[in-house]
Protein backbone atom coordinates (compact mmCIF):
# COMPACT_ATOMS: atom_id res chain seq x y z
CA UNK A 1 0.00 0.00 0.00
CA UNK A 2 1.25 3.47 -0.88
CA UNK A 3 0.00 5.94 1.72
CA UNK A 4 0.46 9.69 2.07
CA UNK A 5 0.02 11.34 5.47
CA UNK A 6 -0.26 15.13 5.85
CA UNK A 7 0.33 16.75 9.23
CA UNK A 8 0.85 20.23 10.62
CA UNK A 9 1.48 21.92 13.95
CA UNK A 10 3.90 20.93 16.68
CA UNK A 11 5.02 17.66 18.29
CA UNK A 12 1.54 16.87 19.64
CA UNK A 13 0.56 16.23 16.03
CA UNK A 14 3.75 15.28 14.22
CA UNK A 15 5.10 12.70 16.70
CA UNK A 16 1.94 10.53 16.63
CA UNK A 17 2.02 10.75 12.83
CA UNK A 18 5.65 9.58 12.79
CA UNK A 19 4.68 6.70 15.09
CA UNK A 20 1.88 5.72 12.72
CA UNK A 21 4.22 5.92 9.73
CA UNK A 22 6.80 3.71 11.45
CA UNK A 23 4.26 0.98 12.10
CA UNK A 24 2.95 1.14 8.55
CA UNK A 25 6.49 0.77 7.23
CA UNK A 26 7.09 -2.24 9.47
CA UNK A 27 4.15 -3.88 7.73
CA UNK A 28 5.85 -3.32 4.40
CA UNK A 29 3.88 -0.28 3.27
CA UNK A 30 5.29 2.70 1.39
CA UNK A 31 4.59 5.86 3.40
CA UNK A 32 5.28 9.43 2.34
CA UNK A 33 4.84 12.33 4.72
CA UNK A 34 4.07 16.02 4.28
CA UNK A 35 5.20 17.73 7.50
CA UNK A 36 6.08 21.20 8.79
CA UNK A 37 9.74 22.09 8.32
CA UNK A 38 10.28 21.95 12.10
CA UNK A 39 9.58 18.19 12.08
CA UNK A 40 11.56 17.31 8.96
CA UNK A 41 14.89 16.58 10.66
CA UNK A 42 13.28 14.15 13.11
CA UNK A 43 11.40 12.43 10.29
CA UNK A 44 14.44 12.01 8.07
CA UNK A 45 16.55 10.79 11.00
CA UNK A 46 13.93 8.09 11.53
CA UNK A 47 14.27 6.94 7.94
CA UNK A 48 10.98 8.42 6.73
CA UNK A 49 10.31 9.71 3.22
CA UNK A 50 9.18 13.23 4.10
CA UNK A 51 9.00 16.69 2.57
CA UNK A 52 8.28 20.05 4.14
CA UNK A 53 4.79 21.44 3.57
CA UNK A 54 3.63 24.62 5.29
CA UNK A 55 0.54 26.79 5.22
CA UNK A 56 -2.15 24.40 6.42
CA UNK A 57 -5.11 24.46 6.47
CA UNK A 58 -4.74 26.09 3.03
CA UNK A 59 -1.21 25.85 1.57
CA UNK A 60 -0.34 27.99 -1.43
CA UNK A 61 2.28 28.24 -4.15
CA UNK A 62 5.18 25.82 -3.81
CA UNK A 63 3.48 23.98 -0.94
CA UNK A 64 0.52 23.13 -3.18
CA UNK A 65 2.90 21.61 -5.72
CA UNK A 66 4.65 19.66 -2.96
CA UNK A 67 1.35 18.18 -1.81
CA UNK A 68 0.33 17.31 -5.35
CA UNK A 69 3.64 15.56 -6.03
CA UNK A 70 3.39 13.66 -2.75
CA UNK A 71 -0.01 12.29 -3.68
CA UNK A 72 0.97 11.04 -7.14
CA UNK A 73 0.54 7.27 -7.14
CA UNK A 74 -0.96 7.17 -3.64
CA UNK A 75 -3.51 4.51 -2.76
CA UNK A 76 -4.60 6.24 0.44
CA UNK A 77 -4.38 9.84 1.71
CA UNK A 78 -4.51 10.44 5.47
CA UNK A 79 -5.09 13.80 7.12
CA UNK A 80 -5.23 15.10 10.68
CA UNK A 81 -7.83 17.62 11.84
CA UNK A 82 -5.52 20.46 10.80
CA UNK A 83 -4.86 19.05 7.32
CA UNK A 84 -8.08 17.16 6.60
CA UNK A 85 -9.51 19.58 4.04
CA UNK A 86 -6.41 19.46 1.86
CA UNK A 87 -5.98 15.70 2.38
CA UNK A 88 -9.60 14.96 1.46
CA UNK A 89 -9.30 17.25 -1.57
CA UNK A 90 -6.15 15.46 -2.77
CA UNK A 91 -7.76 12.05 -2.23
CA UNK A 92 -10.71 13.12 -4.37
CA UNK A 93 -8.32 14.40 -7.03
CA UNK A 94 -6.35 11.13 -7.04
CA UNK A 95 -9.49 8.99 -6.91
CA UNK A 96 -8.32 7.11 -3.82
CA UNK A 97 -9.74 6.67 -0.29
CA UNK A 98 -9.31 9.34 2.35
CA UNK A 99 -8.89 8.56 6.06
CA UNK A 100 -8.91 10.97 8.99
CA UNK A 101 -6.41 10.49 11.81
CA UNK A 102 -8.01 12.46 14.63
CA UNK A 103 -5.66 13.04 17.56
CA UNK A 104 -8.34 14.85 19.58
CA UNK A 105 -12.12 15.31 19.36
CA UNK A 106 -13.31 17.54 16.56
CA UNK A 107 -13.88 21.12 17.78
CA UNK A 108 -17.50 22.19 17.92
CA UNK A 109 -16.64 25.27 15.93
CA UNK A 110 -14.27 25.50 13.01
CA UNK A 111 -13.27 28.34 10.77
CA UNK A 112 -14.49 28.75 7.24
CA UNK A 113 -12.41 27.52 4.35
CA UNK A 114 -9.98 30.07 3.05
CA UNK A 115 -10.10 31.20 -0.54
CA UNK A 116 -6.78 29.42 -1.13
CA UNK A 117 -8.43 26.02 -0.58
CA UNK A 118 -10.98 26.87 -3.23
CA UNK A 119 -8.11 27.99 -5.44
CA UNK A 120 -6.53 24.56 -4.93
CA UNK A 121 -9.76 22.84 -5.95
CA UNK A 122 -9.99 25.06 -9.00
CA UNK A 123 -6.40 24.20 -9.92
CA UNK A 124 -7.22 20.50 -9.65
CA UNK A 125 -10.45 21.03 -11.62
CA UNK A 126 -12.59 19.81 -8.76
CA UNK A 127 -16.05 21.28 -8.08
CA UNK A 128 -16.40 23.91 -5.39
CA UNK A 129 -16.94 22.40 -1.96
CA UNK A 130 -20.34 23.01 -0.37
CA UNK A 131 -18.99 21.85 3.01
CA UNK A 132 -15.42 21.62 4.31
CA UNK A 133 -14.01 18.58 2.45
CA UNK A 134 -12.73 16.77 5.54
CA UNK A 135 -16.05 17.08 7.34
CA UNK A 136 -17.96 16.12 4.20
CA UNK A 137 -15.77 13.05 3.69
CA UNK A 138 -16.47 11.87 7.23
CA UNK A 139 -20.20 12.29 6.78
CA UNK A 140 -19.95 10.36 3.51
CA UNK A 141 -18.45 7.36 5.28
CA UNK A 142 -14.70 7.97 5.18
CA UNK A 143 -12.70 6.27 7.91
CA UNK A 144 -12.10 8.51 10.93
CA UNK A 145 -9.68 7.03 13.44
CA UNK A 146 -9.97 8.47 16.95
CA UNK A 147 -6.43 8.19 18.32
CA UNK A 148 -6.95 8.90 21.99
CA UNK A 149 -7.88 6.86 25.03
CA UNK A 150 -11.49 5.95 25.67
CA UNK A 151 -11.05 6.84 29.36
CA UNK A 152 -11.21 10.53 28.46
CA UNK A 153 -14.37 10.47 26.36
CA UNK A 154 -16.98 8.12 27.85
CA UNK A 155 -19.66 7.29 25.33
CA UNK A 156 -17.46 7.97 22.30
CA UNK A 157 -16.92 4.76 20.35
CA UNK A 158 -14.09 3.73 18.07
CA UNK A 159 -11.15 5.14 20.02
CA UNK A 160 -7.87 3.25 19.67
CA UNK A 161 -5.63 4.92 22.28
CA UNK A 162 -2.86 7.51 22.15
CA UNK A 163 -0.13 6.75 19.62
CA UNK A 164 2.69 8.64 21.36
CA UNK A 165 3.55 10.24 24.69
CA UNK A 166 6.15 12.43 26.33
CA UNK A 167 8.79 10.64 28.48
CA UNK A 168 7.32 9.21 31.65
CA UNK A 169 7.14 11.83 34.42
CA UNK A 170 9.02 11.15 37.65
CA UNK A 171 7.21 13.57 39.96
CA UNK A 172 4.03 13.09 41.96
CA UNK A 173 2.09 15.41 39.64
CA UNK A 174 2.63 16.55 36.05
CA UNK A 175 2.08 20.22 35.19
CA UNK A 176 1.52 20.65 31.45
CA UNK A 177 -0.38 22.56 28.77
CA UNK A 178 -3.03 19.96 28.01
CA UNK A 179 -1.43 18.64 24.82
CA UNK A 180 -1.87 15.03 23.79
CA UNK A 181 1.72 13.91 24.45
CA UNK A 182 1.76 15.15 28.05
CA UNK A 183 -1.78 13.94 28.70
CA UNK A 184 -0.89 10.45 27.49
CA UNK A 185 2.30 10.44 29.57
CA UNK A 186 0.44 11.35 32.77
CA UNK A 187 -2.27 8.75 32.19
CA UNK A 188 0.22 5.97 31.48
CA UNK A 189 2.37 6.88 34.49
CA UNK A 190 -0.66 6.99 36.78
CA UNK A 191 0.03 10.52 38.06
CA UNK A 192 -2.44 13.42 38.32
CA UNK A 193 -2.25 16.38 35.93
CA UNK A 194 -2.35 20.12 36.48
CA UNK A 195 -3.24 21.66 33.14
CA UNK A 196 -2.09 25.28 32.91
CA UNK A 197 -3.09 26.93 29.64
CA UNK A 198 -4.67 30.07 28.24
CA UNK A 199 -7.50 27.93 26.92
CA UNK A 200 -8.56 24.30 27.24
CA UNK A 201 -6.31 22.93 24.55
CA UNK A 202 -7.84 20.04 22.63
CA UNK A 203 -10.31 19.61 25.52
CA UNK A 204 -7.91 17.34 27.44
CA UNK A 205 -7.81 19.57 30.52
CA UNK A 206 -11.53 19.32 31.16
CA UNK A 207 -11.49 15.66 30.14
CA UNK A 208 -8.83 14.94 32.77
CA UNK A 209 -10.93 16.78 35.35
CA UNK A 210 -14.03 14.79 34.43
CA UNK A 211 -12.04 11.57 34.75
CA UNK A 212 -10.98 12.60 38.25
CA UNK A 213 -7.26 12.72 37.44
CA UNK A 214 -6.56 16.40 36.81
CA UNK A 215 -7.12 20.05 37.66
CA UNK A 216 -7.29 22.91 35.14
CA UNK A 217 -5.75 26.30 35.88
CA UNK A 218 -6.70 29.18 33.62
CA UNK A 219 -3.44 31.04 33.12
CA UNK A 220 -4.00 34.72 33.68
CA UNK A 221 -1.59 37.49 34.51
CA UNK A 222 -3.00 38.00 37.98
CA UNK A 223 -3.20 34.35 38.96
CA UNK A 224 0.53 33.99 39.59
CA UNK A 225 2.03 30.95 41.28
CA UNK A 226 -0.65 30.85 43.97
CA UNK A 227 -3.18 29.37 41.56
CA UNK A 228 -0.73 26.67 40.51
CA UNK A 229 0.05 25.85 44.13
CA UNK A 230 -3.66 25.45 44.91
CA UNK A 231 -4.11 23.27 41.83
CA UNK A 232 -1.17 21.06 42.81
CA UNK A 233 -2.66 20.61 46.26
CA UNK A 234 -5.99 19.57 44.77
CA UNK A 235 -4.32 17.21 42.29
CA UNK A 236 -2.37 15.55 45.10
CA UNK A 237 -5.52 14.85 47.10
CA UNK A 238 -5.88 11.17 48.01
CA UNK A 239 -8.90 10.64 45.76
CA UNK A 240 -7.21 12.08 42.67
CA UNK A 241 -3.97 10.18 43.27
CA UNK A 242 -5.81 6.90 43.80
CA UNK A 243 -7.92 7.38 40.66
CA UNK A 244 -4.87 8.19 38.54
CA UNK A 245 -3.09 5.05 39.72
CA UNK A 246 -6.16 2.91 39.14
CA UNK A 247 -6.81 4.22 35.62
CA UNK A 248 -3.20 3.69 34.54
CA UNK A 249 -3.88 -0.03 34.30
CA UNK A 250 -6.68 0.59 31.81
CA UNK A 251 -4.78 2.86 29.43
CA UNK A 252 -4.31 1.36 25.97
CA UNK A 253 -0.63 0.54 25.28
CA UNK A 254 0.81 2.54 22.35
CA UNK A 255 1.80 -0.61 20.47
CA UNK A 256 -1.80 -1.81 20.65
CA UNK A 257 -3.09 1.55 19.42
CA UNK A 258 -0.65 1.63 16.50
CA UNK A 259 -1.44 -1.96 15.49
CA UNK A 260 -5.15 -1.16 15.45
CA UNK A 261 -4.54 1.93 13.34
CA UNK A 262 -2.60 -0.06 10.74
CA UNK A 263 -5.34 -2.68 10.66
CA UNK A 264 -8.02 -0.05 10.05
CA UNK A 265 -6.05 1.66 7.28
CA UNK A 266 -5.36 -1.66 5.57
CA UNK A 267 -9.04 -2.49 5.69
CA UNK A 268 -9.86 0.92 4.25
CA UNK A 269 -8.13 0.08 0.99
CA UNK A 270 -9.23 -3.57 1.06
CA UNK A 271 -5.65 -4.54 1.73
CA UNK A 272 -5.05 -8.16 2.66
CA UNK A 273 -2.97 -8.05 5.82
CA UNK A 274 -2.12 -11.74 5.44
CA UNK A 275 0.17 -10.78 2.56
CA UNK A 276 2.71 -9.55 5.10
CA UNK A 277 2.19 -12.31 7.68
Amino acid sequence: MRAVVLASGGPDETLPVLTAASHLRRRGHDVRLGLPASALRTAVAGGHDAVAVEGFPAPTGRDVEAVRELCLGAELVVGTLSTEDVAATMAAFAGVPYAGLHLAPRPRRRGRQGEHLEALRDLLQLPRAVRPPGLAAGRAGALEVRAWDALLTPGVTGTIGFLAADPEPHGAVLVHDGGGLATAAALRAGVPSVVAAEHDRHSWGRALERAGVGVVVRQQRRSGSAALDRARALALGPGTVATARALAGWVTPPETAAARLVELLEQRVDYRASQFA
